[in-house]
C-alpha cells in the first residue's frame, strides 16, 4: 500500500508497536506489524480508506513527502476521503466545510508533522485542537513531534485528555520512549498517575444505538498507567523522570500486573539499567 513507504520518524517504533499490539490485541504477527506501520496515518486519525489509493492520495503523499503540502492540501485529501458523496469544494467556493473535516485534517497534519503555521491555519479554520468524539486525539499523534507538541498545547489541548480506551498523550510518550514530549507534558500539568479504562469505551452508532466500541475488545491488560508503558518500553531516563512526577510505582493493571512485571519485558534498556530501575521501585 502507497501509505507504507511513506517516510516518518514514527517508523522508528514500529517493532516497539508490533509487540504492544500483539501483547494487548489478539492478532497474529503480520496484523500487529501491518497496524504499527499505520499508526500515525491510521490508527490514531482513521482518516484513510485503504481500500481507495487514489491519484488524490498519491499527489499528496508525494507532497507531503517533498515538503510542500499546503493548508488547502490537507483539507481537500480529507474532505475526498470523508465522505464519497460530499462535493470537496464547487466551483464557487461557497460549499460550507464541515467541522469534522477539519478536526480530520489536523490529525493527519499532525501525524505528517506538518509546520506549525498549517497547525494553526487548521484551527482558525474551526479543527478542534482536542480532536473528535471517538476519542482521536492531536496530541497524541504528536508525541513524535516536539515542536508540533507544543503549538498543540499553546492552543489549549487539554493535557490529560484521553483516546478511546483511556491512553493518554503522557502515556503514548512513556509508550514510544519520547523524552522531549515526555518533559513537555509533565510540565504542562499532565498526571502520571492516570490509568486506562477497564470497561469497553461505549460509542453511539447509527440512529443513537450504544454499543461497545469494537476497536478496543480485545485490549487485554486495562487500568495501565504512563509509568507500566515506560516500564516495558522505554529508557532509564523516562523512568526515573515519572518516578520522581509521582507516578506510583505499586499500581497494577486489570490483570495483576505489576511495574516489576512490566520491567522484565522491556527490550530497551541495557542490563544495568534495569538493575537501576529495579532498585528504584524497591526503595519506593
Amino acid at each position: 500500500r502507497q501509505i507504507q513507504n511513506q517516510p516518518h520518524p514514527a517508523n522508528a517504533g514500529t517493532k516497539q508497536l508490533t509487540r504492544y499490539y500483539l501483547t494487548n490485541f489478539d492478532v497474529d504477527e503480520i496484523t500487529a506489524g501491518k497496524w504499527a506501520g499505520y499508526y500515525v496515518f491510521l490508527w490514531q486519525s482513521f482518516v484513510f480508506d485503504l481500500s481507495i489509493v487514489d491519484e488524490r492520495n498519491k499527489e499528496f503523499l508525494e507532497k507531503i513527502d517533498n515538503g510542500i503540502a499546503t493548508t488547502e492540501d490537507y483539507v481537500q485529501l480529507i474532505i475526498s476521503q470523508y465522505d464519497r458523496n460530499y462535493q470537496p469544494l464547487m466551483p464557487d467556493k461557497t460549499s460550507e466545510i464541515p467541522k469534522a473535516a477539519y478536526t480530520r485534517s489536523l490529525f493527519l497534519a499532525v501525524g505528517a508533522g506538518a509546520p506549525s503555521s498549517i497547525l494553526s491555519d487548521l484551527i482558525i479554520m474551526g479543527a478542534d485542537v482536542d480532536g473528535d468524539k471517538d476519542g482521536n486525539r492531536p496530541l497524541i499523534n504528536a508525541v513524535d513531534h516536539p515542536t508540533t507538541l507544543a503549538v498543540l498545547l499553546e492552543q489549549g489541548a487539554q493535557v490529560d485528555h484521553p483516546n478511546g480506551f483511556g491512553k493518554t498523550a503522557l502515556m503514548m510518550a512513556a509508550h514510544m520512549d519520547q523524552l522531549d514530549a515526555l518533559e513537555q507534558l509533565l510540565n504542562a500539568g499532565a498526571d502520571p498517575n492516570v490509568i486506562t479504562w477497564l470497561e469497553h469505551p461505549i460509542t453511539v452508532g447509527p440512529w443513537g444505538r450504544t454499543a461497545p466500541d469494537c476497536r478496543y475488545a480485545n485490549i487485554k491488560h486495562r487500568e495501565r498507567t504512563a509509568l507500566m508503558y515506560a516500564a516495558e518500553n522505554a529508557s532509564l531516563e523516562i523512568f526515573e523522570i515519572l518516578i520522581e512526577a509521582g507516578a506510583d510505582p505499586k499500581a497494577q493493571d486489570s490483570k495483576g500486573r505489576s511495574v516489576s512485571d512490566y520491567l522484565k519485558m522491556n527490550k530497551t534498556m541495557p542490563v544495568q539499567d534495569l538493575g537501576k530501575a529495579r532498585k528504584l521501585l524497591s526503595v519506593h
